[in-house]
């Protein structure tokens, strides 16, 4: 027999898994916004003029 409980126990794993997806997803958004703007930004300054 299923539970009140056990529902609510198993609705608040799912809510706190929605949540870790989310701090991932925005997480990979992040690293792949700032990996082309560190390329740019080396190959701006890292170079003198020959």
């Amino acid at each position: 027999m299923i539970k009140k409980q056990d529902v609510e126990a198993r609705e608040a794993i799912l809510e706190l898994d929605r949540q870790m997806a989310e701090k991932e997803e925005k997480k990979k958004e992040r690293s792949t916004i700032s990996a082309p703007a560190k390329t740019q930004r080396s190959s701006r300054y890292g170079k003198k003029n020959a």
